[in-house]
């Protein structure tokens, strides 16, 4: 079998506060860890993590990857769609392409 070859992608840190215990339930022990932020780096990619609930709205935009074209993009540039059923972001361009018309911003 040929070797796999593995390389760092990138280091993830999260925000996470403390964890709601739920308690017993008919299928074990449950507890909630929401993730408030954070941040990722890596040697080919960097950024941080956000809280999609409490993102303020005064900031002058926003970068993502577009899940089609792999391009990063700027909300108040490209446009930014967000597919209900995934969640995945696309471009405006790849967004009309797909025929998704719901924005996420």
């Amino acid at each position: 079998m040929p070797e796999i070859k593995t390389e760092l992608l990138f280091k993830l840190t999260l925000e996470v506060p403390p964890i709601l215990v739920l308690g017993e339930t008919p299928y074990g022990n449950r507890r909630i860890a929401q993730v408030v932020g954070g941040s990722f780096e890596g040697p080919k990619l960097k950024g941080r993590v956000l809280n999609r609930e409490k993102i303020n709205k005064s900031i002058d935009g926003l970068y993502f990857i577009c899940f089609q074209c792999k391009k990063i993009c700027h909300n108040l540039d490209e446009g930014w769609m967000e597919e209900a059923g995934t969640l995945n972001n696309y471009c405006g361009t790849c967004a009309k392409a797909k025929g998704i018309r719901s924005s996420a911003a």
